[in-house]
């Protein structure tokens, strides 16, 4: 059964009522999940390492904040996805980071979808999300419009291999 509690500020928390691993935030916000689901829905996880947090539960600490885990969560679930269009750039790129890092593979489609259509609106966050996920032709279309951009402001954003490849 899946249940959702209510975080005061920002978040629903994915929590399974059986689940048999707790996964952590790095704000202390705790999701309970199957590691049946993590494994069937993403290629990054469990090579995660577990520590044994009871008798029934294992856990894993990580470096994502925990409205970002919520949303990525939320794909390793047969259940519709969150409404990603409507988050705001910063939320969609913490999110496409964490989708391509523990390769949760409908976050990352929807990620990309999403961020291609916000080229127009933010082509520099695009160009450094395709860059360094390797989507060329996003970045390519998104290169055409942050040509006039400072090489100091790119410096600080891009990976050193887009770095050379714009000089």
């Amino acid at each position: 059964m899946n249940l959702r509690q209510s975080r005061s500020d920002f978040l629903m928390v994915v929590c399974q009522s059986d689940a048999d691993v707790s996964i952590v935030s790095c704000d202390d916000v705790v999701f309970k999940l199957h590691k049946k689901n993590l494994a069937i829905s993403t290629g990054g996880f469990p090579p995660l390492e577990f520590t044994r947090a009871s008798d029934v539960h294992e856990q894993a600490n990580l470096s994502e904040k925990g409205h970002t885990l919520d949303l990525l969560f939320q794909f390793v679930y047969p259940q519709r996805y969150p409404e990603v269009l409507s988050l705001k750039i910063k939320a969609v790129s913490d999110l496409a980071d964490a989708a391509e890092k523990y390769e949760v593979y409908g976050a990352i489609s929807v990620c990309n979808v999403v961020m291609r259509s916000r080229i127009s609106n933010h082509p520099l966050e695009v160009f450094v999300y395709a860059t360094r996920y390797n989507y060329l032709d996003v970045a390519d279309q998104a290169a055409l419009l942050i040509l006039g951009t400072p090489l100091s402001i790119l410096a600080d954003k891009l990976t050193a291999d887009a770095l050379a490849a714009w000089v």
